[in-house]
C-alpha cells in the first residue's frame, strides 16, 4: 500500500488485494498516518484493488469512524458489487472506475448544449458531456431518466457510465435507432405523422406526475438564473426594478403544476427507435406548466432557426424552414381547440418566454463559455431590447393572456 499527504488529503493506494493475508498490516499503517496526520478528508484509491474481503470491510469501516470525509475512488466493477452488497456504497462516497473509451472514428448523431452524442457500435450510442460538466451533473440525469421511467416516460436510460478522455460519458443500448431530426430529413413528406407521435409523447410527459421532491420547480430555477443575469454585467444592471418586477410577475402568474417538464423537447433530444419514440437528455426535466415547455421548445425551433441556420441544424438536426414548420405543426395538432385568437396569444407568450430563456443560457451554460464577456453583454442587451418590444411594451396583455391560457390546458 502506498500513501501520500497533501495539506489536510491523506491520499491511500490499496494493493491488488485486501484480506485476512494482508489486513493487519495494513490498518496499522493506515491508522498510524490519520494518528500522525489529523487529515481533514480520507481518499482510498482503489484502482489495482481486485478484491475485498469481510475483513478488509471492516478497516474501510474503521477509516470511516476515524475520518468521517472518507471517500473511495477507482473502484472496479467487481469491487463495487461487493460494497454495494454489503451497503458501502449507502454509507461512504464510492466512486467507480470507468473504462475509457474512443469515439475517433464513431459518427456523431447530434450535439447539444452540453454533450455530443456518437453512434458506439450498432447496438450503442454514447453521449459525451462538454468538459467542465461535473460527475455529479452526470449522475443527477442519469437519476432524472430513471426517474422519469419508473413515472411512466419512455425514457432512454443510461446502462454504463464512461470516460472518454477527460469527459464522462453514458452509454445507451439503443438498437435500430436514430434521432428524429435524422428520421424526419430521410422521410420529409410524413413530417406531419412525427409532429403527431412529437405531440403524443409531450402531452404524456405533461400528464406524468413527479415523485415529492425528486425534480426541481422550473420556476425556481429560472427567478434564479434571473437573478445571475441581472447582476452578472459588472457595474451595471440587465433589468430595472420595474423590469425585473414584471418578469418576475409573468412566471409567478401561470399556476403551479407537479407534472414533468423536459426542458430541451426538440428534434435531437428524441429518439427514434423501431416506431416508438423515446427521450434523451434529461438533465433539465423539471416540474411546472406546460406552457414553459412551449416557451422552451421556441426557443429551439424559431429563436435560434430565425437567428442562425447552420446552429439550428447543429442544435436541432433541422435546416430553419423546417424546424419552424415542425414547432408549427406540433403547436396547431396540440392546442387543435385553441381559436385563432388563442393560438396568436400563445405564441406571444411563448416567444417571451424562449427569449427570458435563451438569455439565461447565455450565462449559465458551458457552451457558451467561449463567448468573451463583452460580446455576452452585447448579445445579452440586445435581447433585451427585443423584450422591450414583445413583453415590457405590452406588459399587462401578456401577464393577463398568460393567466387565462394557462387555464386552459
Amino acid at each position: 500500500m502506498k500513501k501520500f499527504t497533501k495539506g489536510s488529503v491523506l491520499l491511500l493506494q490499496l494493493d491488488s488485494r485486501l484480506d485476512a493475508n494482508n489486513a493487519a498490516d495494513t490498518e496499522r499503517q493506515i491508522m498510524q498516518e490519520i494518528e500522525q496526520n489529523r487529515p481533514k478528508y480520507v481518499i482510498i484509491d482503489a484502482v489495482s484493488l481486485e478484491y475485498i474481503s469481510s475483513v478488509g470491510l471492516r478497516i474501510l469501516l474503521r477509516i470511516k469512524k476515524e475520518v468521517d470525509a472518507t471517500q473511495i475512488v477507482n473502484v472496479s466493477t467487481e469491487v463495487f458489487d461487493i460494497l454495494s452488497m454489503t451497503g458501502f456504497t449507502e454509507i461512504m462516497d464510492v466512486k467507480k472506475a470507468f473504462r475509457q473509451v474512443n469515439i475517433e472514428d464513431c459518427r456523431i448523431l447530434c450535439r447539444g448544449e452540453f454533450d455530443i452524442t456518437y453512434k458506439l457500435n450498432s447496438d450503442q450510442i454514447v453521449k459525451v458531456f462538454n468538459e467542465g460538466i461535473s460527475y455529479e451533473e452526470m449522475i443527477r440525469e442519469r437519476e432524472y431518466a430513471k426517474a422519469a421511467f419508473i413515472s411512466g416516460v419512455p425514457t432512454a436510460i443510461p446502462f454504463d457510465t464512461v470516460k472518454v478522455g477527460t469527459r464522462y460519458g453514458n452509454v445507451y443500448e439503443l438498437t435500430n435507432s436514430r434521432p428524429l431530426s435524422e428520421t424526419i430529413c430521410g422521410d420529409p413528406y410524413n413530417i406531419d405523422i412525427y409532429a403527431e407521435k412529437a405531440v403524443d409523447l409531450l402531452k404524456l410527459l405533461s400528464d406524468t406526475h413527479a415523485q415529492p421532491g425528486r425534480f426541481h420547480r422550473f420556476v425556481d430555477r429560472m427567478l434564479e438564473e434571473i437573478e445571475i443575469i441581472d447582476r452578472y454585467i459588472a457595474g451595471e444592471k440587465l433589468f430595472t426594478p420595474e423590469e425585473k418586477e414584471l418578469v418576475i410577475r409573468l412566471y409567478n402568474t401561470v399556476p403551479e403544476r407537479d407534472t414533468l417538464i423536459h426542458g430541451a423537447f426538440h428534434t435531437h433530444n428524441i429518439f427514434e427507435q423501431n416506431g416508438e419514440l423515446l427521450l434523451m437528455n434529461m438533465a433539465n426535466t423539471s416540474t411546472g406548466h406546460q406552457i414553459f415547455e412551449i416557451g422552451n421548445m421556441y426557443l429551439a425551433f424559431v429563436i435560434i432557426s430565425e437567428k442562425a441556420d447552420e446552429q439550428t441544424k447543429q442544435l436541432i438536426g433541422l435546416d430553419n424552414s423546417r424546424a419552424i414548420y415542425f414547432f408549427n405543426k406540433m403547436l396547431q395538432i396540440y392546442f387543435s381547440d385553441f381559436t385563432s385568437e388563442d393560438m396568436q396569444s400563445l405564441r406571444s407568450i411563448a416567444e417571451v418566454l424562449g427569449h427570458l430563456r435563451m438569455m439565461t443560457t447565455v450565462v449559465t451554460t458551458s457552451s457558451m463559455d467561449n463567448l468573451s464577456q463583452e460580446l455576452k453583454r452585447k448579445y445579452l442587451f440586445g435581447m433585451k431590447g427585443v423584450l422591450k418590444s414583445i413583453f415590457f411594451d405590452n406588459s399587462e396583455k401578456i401577464i393577463a393572456d398568460t393567466a387565462k391560457l394557462s387555464e386552459k390546458f
